[in-house]
């Protein structure tokens, strides 16, 4: 397994997240932060998983929310680069990426 390594605002989009869902319903939240650890697990497991994309990324849905995360892989470590509602804000993170 891979580390996990995450771009400074992984962190600010997690929480945002969060919050939305736990405003909509209690719980709701807590249950999209497990998805993701769920999500993040699978992608340090597997490298490989998850949909490609023409600039080297790579997508994993966050099972049961209409949310992906964003990722690549480098020789000693996986950077995860957004958390991003699927529909909304279609590539926004690509500035990201561009900054390596």
């Amino acid at each position: 397994m891979k580390p996990l390594a995450f771009r400074p605002d992984v962190e600010r989009e997690l929480d945002e997240s969060i919050a939305h869902y736990e405003n909509e319903q209690k719980g709701i939240g807590q249950r999209f932060y497990r998805g993701y650890r769920e999500a993040l697990s699978q992608i340090q497991q597997n490298p490989y998983t998850g949909f490609p994309s023409d600039v080297g990324t790579r997508t994993l849905r966050i099972a049961g929310f209409p949310f992906g995360i964003i990722f690549t892989e480098f020789d000693n470590f996986v950077q995860i680069i957004a958390v991003y509602h699927l529909s909304r804000r279609p590539g926004y993170w690509i500035t990201r990426i561009e900054d390596e």
